[in-house]
């Protein structure tokens, strides 16, 4: 009996060696990999999104190694053609877009203090000459001069609120050019290294076979169609709104793509307040003809989106809009801009992981 017991004790002793040896690589790499976050807090979202579309570029990376040049060489190639028709548009768009609308409002401001008719009082002369104007009053039951005494204050509080944003994009423009070096530099190296990585990850993840391959799956699907999808019908959301914006006459086109652009990214919601801003504006305005062109394009954009998504989407995961609108929020919230990429992101890989491991015989992705 005695020897029994000793023999059981030296199992449980090598099998919590065992295990222990297991678990070490990973929980040191885990600690190192805390220990790296905290010295490159304040580069590790441009680093994470980098990585992020190091998985999405990397079978780009592998067509073109495929003409037999070297990985260094196909790396630069995917790198910068990425950086010419993605990232270069987009921060161009943003500070550009940035600079003209402070322009705009600068103008506006001299107006209204050197001239009698400011643009607050023109804005107010169309309202007023509208019928949705006479409509409003028969119902509120206010006077012309307190009618003029709200919308002026409305604007006002539009104005201030525009400025402060902008003058904040202003001031995060080294900041953004920072992370845009950072992002291009971890593609760069990612799509070289990226194998390696990968199979050290995969390494010295203490999982199943299956469950662990299913969880890479995971983690690449959720990226591809943040990543790439969201890209992809932004610009086509865009050029759609800019088309909308010519035909038009209105001006600011760069500024009402680039928010087009953004707002294409919140799900559920996506450019919709954006679209109904400007045909309201129109009405108000008297201009019937140019609230029609916005409003078509507005059905166009949406039709492209209930269509184009789920096609691109077919190798994908699909997750419910609420949870995905959720996690966006609460993104940018934390992080800022950047929360438009991580929110659906962390959303997708938390509920497919969650099936993934409650369900024991789940090996493959299904659509949530």
């Amino acid at each position: 009996m005695q020897k029994q017991n000793n023999k059981n004790k030296e199992n449980v002793c090598y099998l919590n060696k065992k295990q222990a040896q297991n678990y070490a690589p990973f929980l040191i790499v885990l600690i190192l990999v805390l220990i790296s976050t905290y010295f490159l807090h304040n580069l590790i979202l441009p680093i994470l999104l980098g990585c992020m579309f190091t998985l999405v570029l990397f079978p780009f990376y592998k067509k073109v190694c495929s003409f037999k040049i070297s990985h260094v060489l196909a790396s630069f190639i995917v790198t910068l053609t990425f950086m010419i028709f993605i990232l270069i548009p987009i921060t161009f768009s943003i500070i550009t877009g940035t600079n003209i609308a402070l322009e705009q409002i600068s103008k506006y401001r001299e107006n209204n203090n050197a001239v009698s008719t400011s643009m607050f009082e023109k804005v107010q002369t169309s309202i007023l000459k509208t019928t949705i104007n006479q409509k409003t009053k028969e119902l509120l039951k206010i006077s012309d001069s307190r009618l003029k005494l709200v919308i002026k204050n409305s604007l006002i509080s539009i104005e201030e609120i525009l400025n402060r944003i902008f003058k904040t994009l202003i001031k995060q423009i080294p900041q953004a050019l920072l992370a845009v070096m950072v992002i291009l530099l971890t593609i760069f190296f990612g799509l070289i290294n990226g194998e390696k990585v990968v199979e050290f990850i995969r390494k010295i993840t203490p999982l199943p076979d299956n469950k662990r391959e299913a969880l890479f799956q995971i983690i690449y699907h959720a990226c591809y169609s943040v990543i790439f999808v969201s890209i992809v019908l932004g610009i086509i959301q865009s050029l759609v709104m800019a088309l909308a914006c010519a035909v038009t006459g209105v001006k600011a086109i760069l500024f009402i793509c680039l928010l087009t652009f953004i707002a294409s990214f919140v799900p559920t919601i996506g450019t919709a307040p954006i679209s109904i801003c400007i045909i309201l504006y129109f009405l108000v305005a008297g201009q019937i003809w140019q609230s029609v062109v916005f409003t078509f394009s507005a059905v166009l954009i949406g039709t492209i989106d209930n269509v184009m998504r789920p096609y691109l989407l077919k190798t994908g995961v699909n997750l419910h809009p609420y949870l995905t609108l959720i996690f966006v929020i609460g993104a940018v919230s934390v992080i800022g801009f950047f929360g438009l990429f991580f929110g659906p992101i962390v959303a997708c890989i938390l509920s497919c992981s969650i099936k993934l491991f409650l369900d024991a015989d789940n090996t493959e992705i299904e659509k949530i």
